[in-house]
């Protein structure tokens, strides 16, 4: 099953962060909580860590974009070897 990992809110109003940097590469496995990138909101740094643990198979945004809250940043594939 995919998942889609969506830009959480991040402080208490709905502001634009930018992708600052991917820690995971697509095809890599990622544990539930693990974090995958780093985003800026008020010159802060902040990690954005994965829902659920699987293969990171896609990312939906690049370095230096824009996104608000909501946004799918990435998607996560798990159930492997449960067939």
């Amino acid at each position: 099953m995919r998942h889609t990992v969506q830009l959480p809110q991040l402080g208490e109003t709905s502001q634009a962060v930018v992708i600052l940097r991917w820690l995971v590469e697509v095809g890599e496995e990622v544990s539930s909580d693990q974090p995958v990138a780093e985003v800026e909101t008020d010159k802060v740094e902040v990690e954005v860590t994965a829902t659920t643990s699987g293969i990171l198979v896609e990312r939906l945004v690049s370095i230096d974009d824009e996104v608000l809250p909501g946004t799918g940043l990435f998607i996560i594939e798990d159930g492997f070897g449960d067939e």
